[in-house]
């Protein structure tokens, strides 16, 4: 049976085995071979072996509950951090929810950074953490550090050091990004050992500094980091600690972490939580902190109509805007990128709102430009990304300024997203394809929940696979044939309005043609009524 079971997992053949080894071996293959979700669907299958004890069920827990955790932290300057010590509450088991009783603490720990006592805390799980700072980080020092104390104050004083010289040295921006990665870095491996840095671009008056731009830069390129990692990292449960962050950055970073990790949920049903925490704010004279859970989040049950509404982008949207005084280069960046995202926003909002109105046979057969469409918004996207990077830098006495005269908006980023996920779903749904533009009928049922439409879209279209279903068993033919006439009934071709199209799911006996192999029906949009159903969604856009 254990042979059969690995075998079935792709595992090669082992020797019977049972009780604790069973498990044993499991917990092995769980680190070495097979990926989380088979992991735990292997162990609960090994659990039915005869002679594995209660005692091994621990093991299993262990698989089931030591899940993969992103932690994504706002950090703004650690140079004004203070010792204090942290308590930290009992983290629910699965990283939904929040504690029961605040008074059992998990972990008291003195240190400078709540993130750090955090990934503490989820000792056990596998933690990856992705700081999130800003350019502002190379600010002069406001008065010279003392003798350093501990290994923090060690790298205070480095800081400061390095910072002073850059401030009187710098002649670039990429040469100001680079001493900002630095300093992030470590304060990064002080406290963390090892974690991903993010720096975006900063806004505002920082000593020695002046920079000029827009918060919608920042707000770019926030939703387009944390939306890259948390998809190469796949977390079961995100935990985002926003303790460090200051001004803009905390919310910004709230709206990134949620929208993303719902996008993935569908996509591929992780992460399944978020858990927002800040710890108490610290006075100077303050000695201890708590970490407090300030929203908890459970992703299960998200639909895709969820996630579509919060990509949406303005068809009209300006994806790289001029700022004041900006150069005829500048203007010339703009332009090509406006170029490349031209009806691009109009054409994927229109697929979406197929999918959000379960329109999938018209998504399935008319979305094959979807990853086309992608390759543009990307392109758009990194080049929108590099033109706001590029900045001039002047100086007044003793000043730098930090001057960007573009800005990206942030619906370039949720684009991006947009069409990667619409590109997906549109392979989910040609798994339902068959020869000659044909789609198998009962297999958009199942595609429907694969990729976890609104419940009323998901409702309108079951109930219409079934009733068409269900009135073609007495068809003898074979077809293709159009569906009334299929039914015996007499229709002009592509005549609908709004009402019926979304109330049939765009499945209407006079939008589809049917045919039947064996005992399964198939159906096709009539090509000249796929622009029929396009003009009913331009005004449902309007």
């Amino acid at each position: 049976m254990l042979s059969h079971t690995l075998l079935t997992y792709g595992v090669g053949p082992v020797e019977e085995a049972s009780g604790s080894g069973v498990l044993g071996l499991a917990s092995r293959l769980c680190g070495l071979v097979l990926s989380k979700p088979r992991c735990v669907i292997l162990v609960r299958l090994l659990l039915s072996v005869p002679g594995v004890s209660s005692d091994d069920i621990v093991i299993y827990q262990r698989v089931e509950y030591n899940m993969r955790v992103a932690v994504v932290a706002t950090w703004g300057l650690p140079l004004m951090w203070r010792r204090v010590k942290y308590f930290v509450p009992k983290f629910p088991s699965k990283l939904c929810g929040r504690p029961s009783d605040y008074s059992e603490v998990a972990l008291e720990r003195e240190g400078y950074s709540s993130t750090a006592v955090v990934r503490d805390a989820l000792a056990g799980h596998e933690v990856h953490v992705v700081v999130v700072g800003q350019e502002s980080i190379v600010a002069k020092c406001r008065n010279a550090p003392g003798e350093p104390r501990d290994d923090k104050q060690k790298v205070d004083a480095e800081v400061c050091r390095l910072n002073g010289e850059l401030h009187g040295r710098v002649a670039s921006v990429e040469e100001l990004r680079r001493e900002a990665e630095d300093r992030l870095r470590r304060y990064v491996e002080l406290f963390l050992g090892r974690a991903d840095a993010v720096v975006l671009p900063a806004v505002g008056w920082y000593d020695g500094y002046r920079f000029s731009g827009s918060l919608d830069s920042a707000g770019f390129f926030i939703v387009d980091e944390v939306y890259r990692r948390l998809e190469q990292l796949v977390p079961d449960a995100v935990v985002l600690d926003v303790t460090h962050g200051i001004n803009y950055m905390p919310l910004f970073a709230r709206q990134a972490v949620y929208m993303a990790s719902k996008a993935l949920y569908v996509r591929r049903g992780a992460p399944r939580c978020l858990l927002v925490v800040n710890s108490d704010p610290v006075t100077q004279d303050g000695q201890d902190a708590a970490i407090n859970i300030v929203e908890s989040v459970e992703l299960e049950g998200t639909t895709l109509d969820e996630v579509l509404v919060d990509l949406a982008a303005d068809k009209d949207m300006t994806p790289l805007r001029l700022l004041r005084g900006a150069p005829r280069e500048a203007v010339e960046a703009a332009g090509a990128v406006r170029r490349l995202v031209k009806d691009v926003a109009g054409r994927l909002g229109m697929l979406a709102d197929a999918l959000r109105l379960g329109l999938l046979l018209y998504f399935a057969q008319v979305g094959g430009d979807v990853r086309n469409l992608a390759e543009s918004v990307n392109k758009a996207a990194e080049e929108a990304r590099d033109a706001v990077l590029k900045a001039s830098l002047e100086r007044d006495g003793t000043w730098v300024y930090v001057v960007r005269r573009l800005a990206a908006d942030p619906g370039l980023a949720r684009l991006r997203i947009l069409a990667e996920l619409l590109a997906w779903a549109h392979g989910e749904a040609q798994r339902c394809g068959a020869e000659d533009g044909f789609y198998k009928l009962n297999c958009l049922g199942d595609a429907a929940d694969a990729l976890k439409l609104g419940v009323v879209a998901k409702t309108l279209l079951k109930n219409e696979i079934d009733s068409l279903s269900d009135k073609l068993k007495g068809w003898a033919e074979e077809g293709p044939r159009l569906a009334c006439e299929a039914l015996g009934e007499s229709c002009k071709p592509c005549s609908v309005d709004r009402r019926i199209l979304i109330a049939h799911a765009g499945l209407a006996k006079a939008l589809v043609d049917v045919a039947r192999r064996g005992e399964e029906f198939y159906v096709r949009l009539r090509r000249d009524c796929a622009a029929v159903v396009e003009t009913h969604l331009r005004k449902i856009e309007e």
